[in-house]
């Protein structure tokens, strides 16, 4: 409060007719870009552009995930077809680490982050439980060693496994579970 007594937010919205405080604080927070042909002169703008825009995408998937009004029917094999979504560009692939700040996943970083914003836990469990079993007849321990001491390639032929066994399991009628 000023000292005269008088609402600072009243006068923001006087100085602004027809507008809120919230909607000139969301105006002032609002990321934007410049226009296309304001960046056509610098090398590599519009990649930067389209990465920038993924990423901000992703940071706001993870930060603000779409909560379900009543319990989603969600399968096991659509959590990993979202998960291997999330990491089928090597770009969007991490070691070491479940989540990067740069929005990049592990393998099981990738079942989790799906099985959340799908809003189905026990799918994502089931999920984690296929692509394990995958992993294991590979010859790994677990989903996080086979993802830091493998290649990018053989991470996605884990999740297709997975994901066929998964499909597999459906057709036949049954919950997927570990064998």
């Amino acid at each position: 409060m000023p000292f005269d007594g008088s609402n600072p937010v009243d006068g923001i919205a006087a100085k602004a007719p027809g507008a809120g405080a919230g909607d000139l604080m969301r105006d002032a927070t609002a990321i934007s870009l410049p226009p296309p042909s304001a960046m056509e002169h610098l090398p590599g703008a519009a990649a930067w552009k389209d990465r920038l825009l993924a990423l901000l995408r992703r940071v706001d998937a993870y930060l603000f995930p779409p909560v379900p009004n009543e319990p989603a029917d969600v399968t096991p094999a659509q959590v990993l077809e979202e998960a291997r979504g999330l990491v089928e560009e090597r770009q969007d692939w991490a070691q070491g680490a479940y989540v990067t700040f740069g929005g990049r996943y592990c393998a099981i970083g990738a079942v989790r982050t799906a099985g959340r914003c799908l809003g189905d836990r026990a799918a994502e469990r089931v999920a984690c439980d296929l692509l394990a079993d995958a992993v294991a007849r590979r010859g790994f321990p677990d989903v996080e060693t086979m993802n830091d001491r493998s290649s990018h390639r053989a991470v996605l032929a884990a999740f297709d496994e997975a994901i066929a066994a998964a499909r597999r399991a459906e057709g036949e009628g049954g919950e997927p579970s570990r064998a």
